[in-house]
């Protein structure tokens, strides 16, 4: 009989790494299930029965692929920072700045933005970028690194008022914004090949019509959007197949 696999197939399924559960007495178990490549991450959960928030066992873990610290769980960050074998990070609260540059494999980046955070100026295995409140200084996307990979990207909430910057990730294919309260203009999206945009109480939009430039865009979901005088602008959208509005007004 085969033995039951320690990770978490449904972590599997979206972020392609093998993903256990670290609790406080499995520690052993996940230390030799690295070495022998049956795994590739961990998350570390006090719902998962893991107890305090020292993680620094993990300087013991340097191949680690994937790290999972969820949310309200103040860990301390020093260790995370000497992972630089890690492809997917997945922060909680986070009281301590890190230096993305000590990251050169990271595939997928899901992270509470801290002001002190430090990027490089290119991070070129980067898929899929999650940002949650996102204050530059600049108000865009300037200041974030280049990635030519790039297909994935998420904001919520944050000071963000325009896209400009985001023509750096020339494989962009899906861009989620939510609860981005202070962006008024969108239209950088038109030197992307974005194919499906999803925008969520994001009520200060003022250019949507300036997506018709966009010859790639497929799907426009929008909920909780702004108050439009007219939709007749969306017979200009060449390639569009889906235009979905929630909790928006039309006079």
């Amino acid at each position: 009989m085969s033995k039951e696999p320690l990770y978490d197939e449904s972590l599997v399924k979206r972020y392609k790494l093998r993903i256990a559960n670290l609790t406080r007495d499995n520690f052993e178990i996940i230390k030799k299930a690295l070495d022998d490549n049956e795994i590739d991450g961990v998350s570390v959960s006090h719902y998962h029965g893991f107890i305090g928030t020292n993680i620094e066992f993990l300087q013991d873990l340097p191949n680690l692929r994937g790290l999972i610290l969820h949310e309200r769980e103040p860990f301390d960050y020093e260790v995370v920072q000497t992972l630089h074998s890690l492809e997917l990070l997945q922060d909680g609260v986070r009281q301590k700045a890190l230096n993305f540059a000590q990251f050169p494999r990271m595939v997928n980046l899901r992270i509470g933005w801290h002001p002190k955070d430090e990027f490089p100026a290119e991070m070129p295995n980067l898929k899929a970028l999650y940002i949650a409140g996102y204050k530059p200084k600049s108000k865009n996307l300037v200041k974030l690194p280049a990635a030519n990979k790039l297909g994935r990207l998420e904001f919520v909430r944050g000071n963000l008022e325009t896209l400009e910057g985001i023509e750096r990730y020339p494989q962009l294919k899906d861009i989620d914004l939510a609860y981005c309260t202070k962006l008024r203009s969108i239209s950088a999206l038109r030197n992307t090949k974005v194919e499906q945009i999803t925008l969520t109480a994001c009520k200060q939009i003022s250019d949507l019509a300036s997506l018709k430039e966009c010859p790639t865009l497929r799907s426009i979901r929008m909920e909780g959007g702004p108050t439009m005088d007219s939709i007749a602008f969306l017979n200009d959208f060449k390639s569009l197949e889906d235009f979905r509005f929630i909790k928006t007004d039309i006079i």
